[in-house]
């Protein structure tokens, strides 16, 4: 990911906070802090910041193999004018996530998009001929795969419902990022009246992060931020830590 590409992922969340505070004022990106929110009271710097739990080995790789296939077959699908953009979640079987054979498994996930155009934004679920209502055979290379139609093409493969770690890990996980950027507060606060952080889900781990934050009531948090936040961007919710 480019440092631009990066930008506009951390002003997009920004932006989603703001939604949810209901907030209406100018956003300048900066750096450091990543964002600083003009209001009537002062300047608000807003810090964004990547937050996921570890996952076992075997299942990160399963993970990146997974998004690999999902960025070939994306860049593809999308330089197609007569597909519309999709949400895309799949899972393959473990036999089939192989290096060699990834670009094979690229094709066989653009193929069944094509034959299998989603119809609204409701995701259609495919994952066996007796299962799916529709009798949608899928590739035996395919455990499930859903569909769905977007506003564009995520740049990131959506997680399965499954999780894939465990939803406990993820408070010692948060209390690390907070920490992590709590050293560099007196340098944002050269720019701006107070500053707030916001944590973001990795999307490979959002369900989990999800999970926990319902129970967000049993963790505190000692830091110097004047507010804290969690961005779910999966199901574009915020809560607020602190």
């Amino acid at each position: 990911m480019t440092r631009s590409e990066q930008k506009d992922e951390e002003l997009e969340s920004v932006v989603a906070l703001m939604s949810h505070l209901g907030m209406d004022c100018l956003v300048k990106s900066d750096d450091p802090p990543d964002a600083v929110l003009e209001t009537e009271s002062g300047k608000i710097g807003v810090e964004v910041m990547d937050v996921m739990a570890d996952q076992p080995g075997e299942c990160r790789q399963r993970k990146a193999e997974e998004e690999k296939i999902y960025k070939l077959a994306k860049d593809h699908l999308q330089s197609d004018p007569r597909i519309s953009p999709h949400w895309i979640c799949f899972k393959f079987h473990q036999k089939y996530l192989k290096e060699k054979l990834r670009a094979r498994n690229a094709k066989v996930l653009c193929d069944f998009v094509r034959m299998n155009l989603a119809k609204s934004i409701v995701p259609e679920c495919y994952e066996d001929a007796e299962g799916n209502e529709d009798g949608v055979n899928l590739p035996v290379e395919f455990e499930q795969i859903k569909l769905s139609l977007v506003e564009d093409w995520p740049a990131r493969l959506p997680p399965p419902n499954s999780g894939g770690f465990y939803s406990d890990q993820t408070g010692p996980e948060v209390a690390k990022a907070i920490a992590k950027k709590e050293s560099k507060l007196p340098e944002y606060l050269k720019r701006c009246d107070q500053c707030w952080l916001l944590l973001v889900t990795i999307p490979d781990h959002a369900m989990g992060l999800f999970e926990w934050s319902l129970e967000k009531e049993d963790h505190t948090f000692d830091t110097g931020f004047d507010r804290v936040f969690l961005y779910d961007r999966i199901n574009w919710a915020v809560y607020e830590l602190k």
